[in-house]
């Protein structure tokens, strides 16, 4: 029995659904990001793509990196040394490798905490949020 259009309707249905991806930030706005999914697409006896870039991806508020520094200073007769310890939260900028989950259901409405009645569809790239940074050192 040839199965091949099934299988590859089976298949294509699979790379239409998106549960989460790796990205890198293309540009920020706000609390949004444009975000470059890092994975390329190929279906059965094509070549492979890349795909195209998702804009306004939500960045959760607690996503930053964390840089630790020291800070230089003198007070009075004491001459300048270091204290270290200290911590510099960075939002997520151009060029950041990050990790992306692409919501069960639409949430163009439901984002700003809203209820809503989701349209058709599960699982789609458009539907992403940024939920952390993956180190790149």
């Amino acid at each position: 029995m040839n199965f091949g259009a099934f299988d590859d309707f089976i298949e294509q249905k699979l790379m239409d659904l998106h549960t989460a991806f790796i990205g890198r930030v293309v540009g920020v706005s706000g609390g949004k990001a444009t975000v470059q999914p890092l994975n390329m697409m190929k279906q059965y006896g094509k070549e492979a793509v890349q795909q195209a870039v998702v804009k306004d991806v939500p960045i959760l508020k607690t996503v930053y990196k964390i840089e630790l520094y020291d800070v230089e200073f003198s007070s009075g007769d004491h001459p300048t040394h270091k204290h270290g310890g200290h911590v510099r939260f960075i939002p997520v900028q151009e060029g950041d490798i990050v990790f992306c989950v692409c919501s069960d259901r639409d949430i163009s409405a439901t984002q700003n905490g809203s209820l809503s009645l989701p349209s058709i569809g599960r699982h789609e790239i458009k539907d992403a949020v940024i939920v952390g940074l993956l180190s790149t050192w």
